[in-house]
């Protein structure tokens, strides 16, 4: 007979029997951001609603245990759960928080992003939720006693297992049909990109192996012949001097005081004196990863691939081959390869200790010595300013004090702990702070007036939602992406020995503010301002091209 010892020891659950455990609770807990969405779609109000959830989650307690049973072989199982329940936490907060959507875009940023962004992004709360439904219930798992059948009879449960999930699945389905149809098909991307873990763990799988095949190999030409046309050498009296500014997370509905809280602020930079602003332009992503490579690449956004911005040469590549002197400052957390092989000029931080706060640089940085480096070479150049712009959740750290001017503003980077008015109102902030940034820039271009033709351009990579249709931050999939997301704002500033040496016809420029532009037209515009004799150029992309003189 077994001492009360050996029986304690022989304690254990089946692993099927822990299958159903384990289903349940990814079905119920872990797809909060699901049940969220269905919930705005489907009040609880009368016994058949009632029954209609309870049969929802019979359908999601299906698709769990159907997966799960895939893999019910001893040291695969439990291995395969700590994995989801590692992937599901973090992702769970992101996707409650901040209405994130796991797509192939999002993998890619997740991938891509550098200890500076992931210090920002840590929080208490993020903290709480990987050590309470990841790491916990890891262990949990790992030292459960869990009863494992021989390979052979669990291969036979687990088909069996498999095939009675699908039963009750078409069984959970059936009573309820055509509003379950209803409710996915108007929310598909949604529930799609929010399953946990299945929709990470199946885009990660198709995000990895570019990266992992990603070889240091010497990029393809645009255009091995490409060179400066010889008009640049011709008419013009003073050398070039082309900056541009690459805005971080900037919509078009903030910068031109569209929205709350901005109104009643006085506008300072858009009514400046040769200041052309494009109300109707577009990015190529949602994201910095997406955008930035998108933007510096010749091809447009409907052709574009993330592995053109390692196989293919760049714009800012090509402008800096071609003869000029080329060089990029970042004051974000990278120029995700764009830049690699380009001149850096990184803020130095005994110069610019003015504008260091929590060992980063407000984006004044860039700005503060333009004139003064732009002096120091007497020849043609381009300049490209990388802003942190109004990256977030951290908005409270994107502009100093002086210049908060809408209150009050969220401090905190969880944005459960405040109201939606103080996002917003910390995000515009931000606004308000990189269109006195550009600003400065412009008073510093002025300074050296009488010894360049000087040019600058401003665009911003993404936009950003604060709150509409319940998204935060960006990287929504593009195709479901809100206007708040890729509506960005985009200006050039020239000064009058630009406008006169290039014969810009002014009254062309601004007869094509309202018309649509994207990033797609950023490289061309960028290669015709240049005077860059290329194969690739096409003028129909250019924005300038029919207000230049031939």
């Amino acid at each position: 007979m077994p001492t009360s010892t050996e029986k304690k020891t022989n304690i254990g659950i089946d692993y099927t029997k822990f299958n159903i455990v384990v289903s349940l609770l990814f079905a119920s807990i872990f797809n909060a951001r699901i049940w969220y969405v269905y919930f705005q779609h489907n009040s609880v109000i009368d016994i058949s609603s009632f029954f209609q959830a309870i049969f929802f989650l019979f359908f999601l307690f299906s698709i769990f245990l159907f997966v799960f049973s895939i893999f019910g072989f001893r040291w695969l199982h439990k291995l395969v759960l700590v994995v989801c329940l590692l992937i599901s936490a973090p992702a769970m907060y992101f996707s409650v928080n901040y209405g994130t959507l796991y797509d192939f875009t999002m993998i890619q940023n997740v991938l891509g992003t550098d200890s500076q962004e992931s210090q920002e992004l840590m929080s208490n709360q993020l903290l709480l939720m990987i050590i309470g439904l990841g790491f916990i219930p890891s262990i949990i798992v790992l030292r459960l006693k869990v009863e494992y059948p021989s390979i052979f009879e669990a291969s036979y449960k687990n088909v069996l297992t498999a095939f009675f999930a699908i039963l009750i699945g078409l069984f959970s389905v059936f009573p309820f049909y055509n509003e379950f149809n209803s409710f996915v098909r108007s929310n598909n991307v949604i529930l799609r990109y929010s399953l946990l873990p299945i929709s990470p763990l199946r885009v990660l799988f198709k995000s990895v192996s570019p990266f992992l095949n990603k070889k240091p190999v010497e990029k393809i030409l645009l255009d091995k012949n490409a060179s400066i046309t010889d008009a640049n050498i011709g008419p013009f009296t003073r050398p070039l001097a082309l900056v541009v500014i690459i805005g971080e997370t900037a919509r078009d509905k903030s910068f031109r005081l569209q929205d709350e809280g901005l109104r009643s602020q006085e506008e300072t930079l858009l009514n400046r004196h040769n200041l052309f602003y494009f109300s109707n332009f577009w990015s190529c992503g949602t994201s910095t990863l997406q955008s930035v490579p998108c933007m510096f690449s010749i091809f447009p956004r409907a052709e574009y691939d993330p592995i053109m911005n390692w196989k293919f040469e760049n714009v800012a590549e090509l402008i800096q081959r071609v003869g000029y002197s080329t060089s990029w400052t970042n004051n974000n957390s990278s120029c995700k390869d764009v830049c690699k092989n380009l001149e850096s000029k990184p803020i130095i931080k005994k110069d610019a200790i003015q504008f260091v706060q929590d060992e980063q640089f407000y984006d004044e940085a860039l700005v503060y010595d333009l004139a003064k480096r732009i002096r120091k070479k007497d020849q043609d150049q381009v300049i490209f300013l990388h802003q942190i712009g109004s990256h977030g959740p951290a908005y409270f750290r994107r502009s100093p004090d002086s210049y908060k001017i809408l209150q009050p503003v969220c401090e905190s980077i969880d944005f459960v702990n405040c109201e939606r008015s103080e996002i917003r109102n910390a995000y515009n902030n931000t606004i308000l702070y990189t269109k006195t940034v550009i600003g400065k820039a412009i008073e510093q271009l002025k300074e050296i007036n009488n010894q360049y033709a000087t040019l600058l351009i401003y665009v911003s990579d993404h936009g950003e939602s604060t709150g509409e249709k319940g998204l935060y931050l960006h990287g929504t999939p593009y195709y479901i992406a809100p206007d708040e997301q890729t509506h960005i704002p985009a200006m050039f500033w020239m000064n009058e020995h630009y406008i006169n040496d290039r014969g810009i016809d002014k009254s062309c420029l601004s007869a094509k503010l309202e018309n649509r532009f994207s990033h797609d037209n950023f490289s061309h515009t960028l290669i015709g301002i240049l005077d860059i004799k290329t194969s690739h150029y096409k003028k129909a992309l250019d924005i300038l091209a029919s207000c230049r003189r031939s």
